[in-house]
């Protein structure tokens, strides 16, 4: 039985330079897709309930839909990549809450949820490796 030494130190072998080096695959737009969609289903209940009450909100209710739209928007910044950090920040201009009004806030509410199935839209069609399906 022969075993097989290794190469020595100064032999090159012709295939060598043609080896890709293995690459980590880039990382994934969004870190928590579960995540992704509980927020997506918040923001559609928070608008059923303000279209069930049809506008008539008092005032303490308004600082609370306001303060849960902010909330969203800072819970999408801790699980998405810089650039869709930046496109959600560009869409999303939130008004001071003591300056919007029901309607702002409907709107941005309704803004915030058309976006993020946009973007669970574009994952699901990037593929499965486009994202962290972590159930955290």
């Amino acid at each position: 039985m022969t075993s097989l030494a290794p190469p020595s130190p100064g032999l090159i072998l012709p295939y060598a330079a043609t080896v890709p080096a293995a690459t980590s695959p880039p990382p994934a737009p969004v870190a928590n897709v579960a995540r992704l969609v509980r927020i997506q289903a918040s923001t559609h209940w928070l608008l059923e309930e303000l279209h069930a009450l049809r506008g008539s909100i008092d005032l303490k209710t308004h600082y609370r839909l306001a303060e849960m739209d902010r909330a969203l928007t800072e819970q999408l910044d801790e699980i998405l990549d810089m650039s869709l950090r930046s496109e959600l920040h560009h869409l999303v201009d939130h008004p001071p809450i003591d300056d919007s009004s029901q309607d702002e806030i409907r709107i941005a509410l309704a803004q915030l949820e058309g976006w993020i199935g946009g973007l669970l839209g574009g994952l699901a069609m990037s593929g499965p490796n486009t994202a962290d399906h972590s159930p955290t």
